[in-house]
């Protein structure tokens, strides 16, 4: 594997990721948790920064663009089957159901970053690129982190059996 298809991947990864972000937020105002909302609208914003960053970083070490290759949604299909438009569609528990799905996808990509980002890594140091390991080991610090908050939240939910009252009551919006 070269430096060039290393970052190549990670790049097209950050991009899901966006994209995962962006659809976790739209899917929490639509559902009413505004505070939930919110955050994927702040992870948004600062993977939208670890983007820029990857590429600065790459640019002026390399002196050439990083090459990624077209990402896909990868929730364009379920979400249109999932989701009626009209809110008032929704029954209270459908609504319990998709804040878990919409939790547990969550936690399922963070914790899919975090295995990607490690592999990395790994092929990095075979490489001997150590100081690109060292900087891509920043961002997989901040999967850690997110991945904690994901997980404490799922669980928090379930201990809950997904209360709408707490849950509304305990988000914190901007």
């Amino acid at each position: 594997m070269t430096l060039d298809t290393i970052y190549s991947e990670i790049s097209a990864h950050f991009l899901e990721g966006l994209m995962i972000h962006n659809k976790l937020m739209e899917t929490f105002y639509f559902l009413g948790c505004y505070g939930y909302g919110d955050f994927h609208k702040k992870q948004y914003i600062d993977e939208s920064k670890n983007y820029a960053k990857l590429a600065k970083y790459f640019i002026s070490r390399n002196e050439k663009l990083i090459h990624t290759n077209q990402v896909s949604d990868p929730y364009v299909d379920s979400y249109a089957k999932i989701y009626p438009f009209n809110y008032d569609q929704f029954s209270t528990e459908q609504i319990k159901s998709l804040i878990a799905r919409s939790v547990d996808e969550w936690v399922k990509w963070e914790t899919s970053t975090k295995y990607f980002l490690n592999d990395k890594i790994s092929e990095l140091i075979k490489m001997g690129e150590n100081a690109d390991a060292e900087f891509i080991s920043i961002f997989l610090k901040d999967v850690d982190k997110e991945l904690d908050k994901a997980t404490k939240l799922r669980r928090m939910l379930i201990n809950t059996d997904y209360d709408m009252t707490y849950i509304m009551e305990n988000q914190k919006e901007e």
